[in-house]
């Protein structure tokens, strides 16, 4: 299974032992270069929502352009680790997944999440 260009320009890439989410540029214009995001998990399925915001509290993430790999990111151990647990994803390995456009958010099924990278030999 690969992704579409679309699902490409939306997605989103994780990397347990980094404890990273690599975000698309392609998210990052859609919801307006914000400085923090919400991740939003729906209870009865793997689905995931990013909403962007501008004002820090104690639900949000913190976004940072990492100028030499040329990808904007999120860092958070506890959240890498609720998903791939959640997920029931090899941690040995990178995922990405792509998303859509839904409302104000964008919407990812974390099912469909493609394996991009064997982290066991970082």
């Amino acid at each position: 299974m690969s992704l579409s260009n679309e699902e490409k320009r939306l997605s989103v890439a994780f990397n347990y032992n980094w404890n990273m989410i690599n975000i698309s540029k392609g998210v990052m214009d859609v919801l307006g270069n914000c400085s923090c995001f919400h991740f939003l998990m729906k209870k009865d399925a793997n689905r995931m929502l990013i909403e962007g915001c501008t004002e820090k509290d104690k639900d949000t993430f913190d976004v940072s352009w990492d100028a030499v790999n040329s990808r904007y990111r999120v860092i958070s151990a506890g959240f890498i680790r609720y998903i791939y647990d959640r997920c029931n994803w090899n941690k040995s390995v990178g995922y990405r997944v792509g998303g859509y456009v839904q409302d104000r958010w964008i919407a990812f099924n974390l099912d469909e999440a493609v394996v991009v990278a064997d982290q066991s030999k970082e």
